[in-house]
């Protein structure tokens, strides 16, 4: 009777086993290359032929031109499970192999000529979903590429059934991949694709060199819903924090006032700068300036009460520099301040003295431009952005901010790098991570804090994030993706304006597990109080 209730037992293991055992994945080839993939009893292959729509050439006058591609010869190697596209200019090759519950995507550009290839794009394969994928990008139909540069590319497509990823197996490839629309609804399809990165320059970037080649590698991996992204591509993240190792020493995360004390929305002939959002003060000539500075100091001190009781670690005044000239706030440059608001650069040691000698560190906003007289004819002063070092800008007004004013808390604003397009016209994009990491390394004893994060930011910065939804808003906390790759990393949380009553208990969580909180010192806002219970409800454990 034992022997038969334990077989019973280990057949019911088996059962359950059996079960409860992830989806199986297979792939099948013809002489045409891939022609299945499947994960379960979903197949995903609507054409598993490589499409190469265009390959650049610089040419002699900086410029580019496309690769011819008529008759190509194409082939495929079954057993090294190689495909082949070549023509005389070169190849595109594409080798398969199945490991476990991914299929692995070797992919080789090969240039046979004597002049450097300057991009590629190209689609690995056409898939096809059981159902859309959920998320707004999928439902919108949008394109979803990852350009592979301060993140980690690894899309993801959950069809309810199972998960699909599409990762770049390495995080310090300069390629760009994900997913593209292609065949619209009902019959809808979703590409593959693979492109060279955007060209930031007027000259052609040397993709891969004459006679060279180079070689990318890519997966598509398969799971079930809900496994973490560390679990799916764990390999790669190890990989992306090996080449940005987390280096931010920053152990104090009490709270951070915002200090601002000028207005352009009410700025008059006798307060040009907006100060303290009074049009009637009058701050222009002897009598004026004499006023400025007892009013300057009153505003300090009582700033200095709000951020005893919030019990913070110090303050970032804004817009030190006043906003005189509305087309440059925040100006961001405190080396400015003689040149744009006088008044305010004859008392600012004193008034950054003042919080020091009450034991609060201090800090600026600064920019990565530069402020330079007007062109347009129609401003006085313009942001130049261009032409220069940004980040040696940076590091000159941290210079100047530490020496003249004690400053340790960097507010970044507007953190991009600006660009001229072959086309003539000017573009931006973020600031890479490596400009950050310069700063760091050159200032280790600082907080900087970048206005629009990118992950890497997070291994040596406290990135800014709003509570208020909006287009890179709506953060209560530091978000869980983020602490996959970085578990001691935090972030400003700036709550004011924001659902805190209803977000609370995240504010709470993330307060608690170490995130920094903003809030406004320069008056008694009412929303202190909330942002004060929040605080000390995260100090009890």
């Amino acid at each position: 009777m034992t022997s038969l209730r334990s077989l019973l037992v280990v057949a019911l293991f088996f059962v359950c086993c059996a079960a409860t055992a992830a989806p199986k994945v297979t792939c099948t080839f013809d002489d045409n290359g891939l022609a299945s993939l499947s994960y379960g009893d979903v197949q995903f292959i609507k054409s598993g032929a490589p499409r190469v729509s265009n390959v650049l050439f610089s040419d002699d006058k900086g410029g580019e031109v496309s690769a011819d591609k008529t008759s190509p010869t194409i082939s495929f190697d079954r057993v090294a499970q190689r495909y082949s596209y070549s023509l005389p200019w070169g190849a595109v090759r594409c080798r398969y192999q199945l490991a476990g519950n991914r299929l692995n995507v070797e992919l080789t550009l090969e240039n046979d000529t004597a002049g450097p290839m300057s991009g590629v794009e190209l689609d690995l394969m056409e898939l096809q979903f059981p159902r859309r994928p959920a998320g707004t990008p999928w439902e919108k139909r949008f394109q979803m590429i990852s350009d592979n540069d301060g993140d980690i590319t690894a899309q993801v497509a959950d069809y309810k059934t199972g998960v699909l990823t599409f990762c770049n197996d390495d995080p310090t490839s300069a390629i760009r991949a994900g997913f593209s629309p292609g065949a619209a609804p009902p019959a809808e399809t979703w590409l593959l694709r693979v492109t060279s990165q955007e060209r930031t320059g007027p000259k052609p970037p040397v993709f891969v060199e004459p006679r060279g080649t180079k070689t990318f590698h890519f997966s598509i991996r398969f799971t079930e819903p809900g496994v973490p992204l560390k679990e799916i591509a764990g390999d790669i993240i190890d990989k992306f924090v090996a080449a940005h190792p987390f280096q931010l020493k920053w152990p104090d995360r009490r709270p951070i006032g915002m200090f601002s004390l000028a207005s352009g929305a009410h700025s008059s002939p006798t307060n040009p700068r907006g100060w303290f959002g009074e049009p009637k003060d009058d701050f222009v000539g002897k009598n004026g300036i004499k006023h400025f500075r007892e009013k300057v100091f009153e505003v300090a001190d009582r700033a200095i009460g709000i951020l005893k009781s919030m019990g913070a670690q110090g303050m970032i005044f804004w817009d030190m520099e006043g906003e005189e000239y509305s087309n440059i706030n925040f100006v961001g440059d405190p080396r400015m301040t003689a040149t744009l608001a006088p008044e305010m650069e004859a008392v600012a040691p004193e008034l950054f003295e003042r919080f020091h000698k009450a034991g609060l560190r201090t800090g600026v906003c600064i920019r990565p431009s530069r402020i330079v007289p007007g062109w347009d004819g129609k401003s006085k002063w313009q942001h130049s952005h261009m032409g220069f070092d940004v980040v040696e800008e940076m590091n000159q007004k941290i210079i100047y901010a530490r020496k003249r004013l004690g400053c340790l808390l960097f507010y970044v604003d507007t953190n991009v790098r600006y660009f001229n397009t072959p086309d003539g016209k000017v573009d931006s994009r973020l600031l890479e991570g490596a400009a950050f990491k310069k700063l760091a390394d050159a200032h280790p004893d600082i907080l900087l804090i970048p206005e629009i994060p990118r992950l890497e930011y997070w291994s040596c910065t406290a990135p800014y994030q709003e509570l208020r939804p909006h287009f890179f808003g709506n953060h209560a906390a530091t978000d869980p993706r983020v602490l996959e790759f970085y578990p001691r990393a935090f972030s400003v949380i700036n709550p004011i304006d924001g659902p805190a009553k209803e977000r609370r208990a995240e504010l709470v969580a993330g307060q608690r597990r170490g995130d920094t909180l903003l809030f406004r010192c320069w008056f008694p806002d009412e929303q202190n109080q909330l942002f004060k219970s929040i605080l000390d409800e995260a100090k009890r454990k």
